[in-house]
Protein backbone atom coordinates (compact mmCIF):
# COMPACT_ATOMS: atom_id res chain seq x y z
CA UNK A 1 0.00 0.00 0.00
CA UNK A 2 1.12 3.17 -0.65
CA UNK A 3 2.97 5.14 1.76
CA UNK A 4 0.78 8.41 1.30
CA UNK A 5 -2.22 6.26 3.22
CA UNK A 6 -0.07 5.73 5.91
CA UNK A 7 1.11 9.30 6.38
CA UNK A 8 -0.52 11.35 8.86
CA UNK A 9 -0.39 15.66 9.38
CA UNK A 10 1.22 15.30 12.77
CA UNK A 11 4.56 16.28 13.49
CA UNK A 12 4.53 13.62 16.60
CA UNK A 13 3.54 10.83 14.17
CA UNK A 14 4.24 7.87 16.05
CA UNK A 15 2.37 9.63 19.67
CA UNK A 16 -0.69 10.85 17.46
CA UNK A 17 -0.86 7.79 16.39
CA UNK A 18 -0.65 5.29 19.63
CA UNK A 19 -3.67 8.31 20.70
CA UNK A 20 -5.46 8.41 17.62
CA UNK A 21 -6.40 4.71 17.77
CA UNK A 22 -7.31 4.81 21.98
CA UNK A 23 -9.25 7.29 20.80
CA UNK A 24 -11.42 6.13 17.79
CA UNK A 25 -12.02 3.11 20.31
CA UNK A 26 -12.23 4.27 23.37
CA UNK A 27 -15.10 7.21 22.19
CA UNK A 28 -17.55 4.68 20.77
CA UNK A 29 -20.79 3.39 23.13
CA UNK A 30 -24.73 3.32 22.70
CA UNK A 31 -26.27 5.79 24.08
CA UNK A 32 -29.43 7.59 23.81
CA UNK A 33 -29.02 11.18 22.29
CA UNK A 34 -32.90 11.93 23.05
CA UNK A 35 -32.97 9.21 26.37
CA UNK A 36 -31.40 12.33 28.84
CA UNK A 37 -28.01 11.30 27.92
CA UNK A 38 -25.23 13.60 26.92
CA UNK A 39 -22.10 13.17 24.45
CA UNK A 40 -19.71 14.04 26.76
CA UNK A 41 -20.92 10.59 28.78
CA UNK A 42 -21.03 8.91 25.96
CA UNK A 43 -17.34 9.33 25.58
CA UNK A 44 -16.64 8.42 29.05
CA UNK A 45 -18.88 5.71 29.02
CA UNK A 46 -17.09 4.49 26.04
CA UNK A 47 -13.48 4.58 27.67
CA UNK A 48 -14.85 1.90 30.32
CA UNK A 49 -16.31 -0.44 28.15
CA UNK A 50 -13.39 -0.72 25.65
CA UNK A 51 -11.22 -0.87 28.64
CA UNK A 52 -12.56 -3.59 29.58
CA UNK A 53 -12.23 -5.64 26.74
CA UNK A 54 -8.22 -4.83 26.26
CA UNK A 55 -7.71 -5.66 30.07
CA UNK A 56 -9.90 -9.31 29.83
CA UNK A 57 -7.59 -11.68 30.14
CA UNK A 58 -9.93 -14.45 29.20
CA UNK A 59 -10.06 -13.17 25.74
CA UNK A 60 -7.06 -13.42 23.58
CA UNK A 61 -6.23 -11.26 20.62
CA UNK A 62 -7.82 -12.59 17.77
CA UNK A 63 -11.27 -12.30 20.04
CA UNK A 64 -10.34 -8.49 21.58
CA UNK A 65 -10.25 -7.41 17.91
CA UNK A 66 -13.45 -9.33 16.87
CA UNK A 67 -15.11 -7.32 19.95
CA UNK A 68 -13.70 -3.97 19.34
CA UNK A 69 -14.66 -3.94 15.36
CA UNK A 70 -17.85 -5.22 16.68
CA UNK A 71 -18.02 -1.75 18.95
CA UNK A 72 -16.97 0.45 16.22
CA UNK A 73 -18.86 -0.77 13.52
CA UNK A 74 -21.97 -0.28 15.29
CA UNK A 75 -21.33 2.85 16.71
CA UNK A 76 -18.25 4.51 14.67
CA UNK A 77 -20.82 6.29 11.55
CA UNK A 78 -17.93 5.33 8.90
CA UNK A 79 -20.47 6.45 6.19
CA UNK A 80 -20.46 9.77 7.76
CA UNK A 81 -16.78 9.77 7.87
CA UNK A 82 -16.20 8.53 4.50
CA UNK A 83 -18.55 11.10 2.82
CA UNK A 84 -16.46 13.82 4.49
CA UNK A 85 -13.16 12.46 3.92
CA UNK A 86 -14.23 12.38 0.32
CA UNK A 87 -15.33 15.78 0.22
CA UNK A 88 -16.84 16.49 -3.03
CA UNK A 89 -16.40 13.50 -5.23
CA UNK A 90 -18.57 11.64 -3.14
CA UNK A 91 -21.80 13.29 -4.99
CA UNK A 92 -20.11 12.04 -8.40
CA UNK A 93 -20.51 8.50 -7.64
CA UNK A 94 -23.76 6.24 -8.02
CA UNK A 95 -24.88 4.76 -4.40
CA UNK A 96 -23.48 2.18 -5.34
CA UNK A 97 -19.99 2.96 -5.37
CA UNK A 98 -20.84 5.26 -2.51
CA UNK A 99 -21.43 1.83 -0.25
CA UNK A 100 -18.10 -0.27 -1.75
CA UNK A 101 -15.96 2.82 -0.99
CA UNK A 102 -17.34 3.23 2.79
CA UNK A 103 -17.25 -0.44 3.34
CA UNK A 104 -13.50 -0.54 1.97
CA UNK A 105 -12.77 3.01 3.81
CA UNK A 106 -13.71 1.24 7.21
CA UNK A 107 -12.09 -1.67 6.95
CA UNK A 108 -9.03 0.41 6.05
CA UNK A 109 -8.96 2.46 8.79
CA UNK A 110 -9.47 -0.68 10.94
CA UNK A 111 -6.79 -2.44 9.68
CA UNK A 112 -4.04 0.68 9.63
CA UNK A 113 -5.26 1.27 13.75
CA UNK A 114 -5.97 -2.02 15.16
CA UNK A 115 -2.12 -3.12 16.06
CA UNK A 116 -1.65 -0.06 17.85
CA UNK A 117 -4.61 -0.71 20.04
CA UNK A 118 -2.66 -3.30 22.39
CA UNK A 119 -0.24 -0.03 22.63
CA UNK A 120 -2.51 1.46 25.20
CA UNK A 121 -0.04 2.06 28.68
CA UNK A 122 -2.28 3.92 31.03
CA UNK A 123 -2.86 7.18 29.14
CA UNK A 124 -5.45 9.30 31.08
CA UNK A 125 -8.41 11.53 29.79
CA UNK A 126 -9.70 14.49 31.11
CA UNK A 127 -13.25 15.69 30.23
CA UNK A 128 -13.54 19.38 29.81
CA UNK A 129 -16.74 20.60 28.26
CA UNK A 130 -19.04 19.86 25.65
CA UNK A 131 -21.00 21.74 23.07
CA UNK A 132 -24.36 20.69 21.61
CA UNK A 133 -26.05 21.91 18.17
CA UNK A 134 -29.27 20.85 16.62
CA UNK A 135 -28.00 17.04 16.53
CA UNK A 136 -24.49 17.79 16.49
CA UNK A 137 -21.98 17.73 19.47
CA UNK A 138 -18.12 18.68 20.55
CA UNK A 139 -16.55 17.01 23.15
CA UNK A 140 -13.10 18.98 24.68
CA UNK A 141 -11.12 16.81 26.14
CA UNK A 142 -7.12 16.56 27.28
CA UNK A 143 -5.31 13.27 26.93
CA UNK A 144 -2.12 13.00 28.85
CA UNK A 145 0.56 9.28 29.73
CA UNK A 146 3.62 9.48 32.17
CA UNK A 147 5.86 10.94 29.59
CA UNK A 148 3.77 13.03 27.31
CA UNK A 149 2.42 16.32 27.95
CA UNK A 150 -1.16 17.00 27.59
CA UNK A 151 -2.89 16.58 24.33
CA UNK A 152 -6.10 18.37 23.03
CA UNK A 153 -8.91 16.46 21.76
CA UNK A 154 -11.93 16.97 20.28
CA UNK A 155 -14.47 14.30 19.59
CA UNK A 156 -16.93 15.33 16.80
CA UNK A 157 -20.77 13.65 17.27
CA UNK A 158 -24.27 13.56 15.67
CA UNK A 159 -27.49 12.58 16.30
CA UNK A 160 -28.31 9.10 14.18
CA UNK A 161 -31.54 7.65 14.46
CA UNK A 162 -31.15 8.47 18.26
CA UNK A 163 -27.98 7.80 19.15
CA UNK A 164 -24.97 9.68 19.46
CA UNK A 165 -22.65 8.45 16.94
CA UNK A 166 -18.54 9.61 16.29
CA UNK A 167 -18.07 10.86 12.69
CA UNK A 168 -14.69 12.47 13.66
CA UNK A 169 -11.69 13.00 16.46
CA UNK A 170 -9.68 16.02 16.04
CA UNK A 171 -6.09 15.93 17.64
CA UNK A 172 -4.27 18.81 18.17
CA UNK A 173 -6.32 21.17 16.02
CA UNK A 174 -5.64 18.33 13.27
CA UNK A 175 -9.19 16.61 11.74
CA UNK A 176 -9.02 12.87 10.70
CA UNK A 177 -11.43 13.54 7.87
CA UNK A 178 -9.87 16.82 6.63
CA UNK A 179 -6.63 15.04 6.62
CA UNK A 180 -7.78 12.03 4.51
CA UNK A 181 -9.73 14.33 2.45
CA UNK A 182 -6.65 16.21 1.65
CA UNK A 183 -4.78 12.58 0.83
CA UNK A 184 -8.00 10.93 -0.89
CA UNK A 185 -8.19 14.84 -3.29
CA UNK A 186 -4.66 14.33 -4.22
CA UNK A 187 -4.97 10.70 -5.23
CA UNK A 188 -8.17 11.04 -7.24
CA UNK A 189 -6.25 14.12 -9.21
CA UNK A 190 -4.48 11.20 -10.97
CA UNK A 191 -6.24 8.33 -10.51
CA UNK A 192 -9.97 7.39 -10.67
CA UNK A 193 -12.30 6.23 -7.91
CA UNK A 194 -12.15 2.75 -8.71
CA UNK A 195 -8.23 2.75 -8.43
CA UNK A 196 -9.12 4.71 -4.97
CA UNK A 197 -11.23 2.05 -3.46
CA UNK A 198 -8.72 -0.86 -4.84
CA UNK A 199 -6.03 0.84 -3.06
CA UNK A 200 -7.78 0.82 0.32
CA UNK A 201 -8.67 -2.65 -0.14
CA UNK A 202 -4.85 -3.77 -0.60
Amino acid sequence: MSCMFLRLMWNRETRALKFLIMLMVLCVVPCKAFAGSEPLETVKNGTEKVLQVLQDEDMDQEAQRARIREVVDEHFDFHEMGKRALGPHWRDQPEEKQEEYVQAFGDFLFGVYIDRVEEYSGETIAYESQEEMEGHAVVHALVAGDETEEIPLEYRLHAVHEEWRVYDVVIEGVSLVNNYRSQFSSFLAQNTFEDLIRRLEE
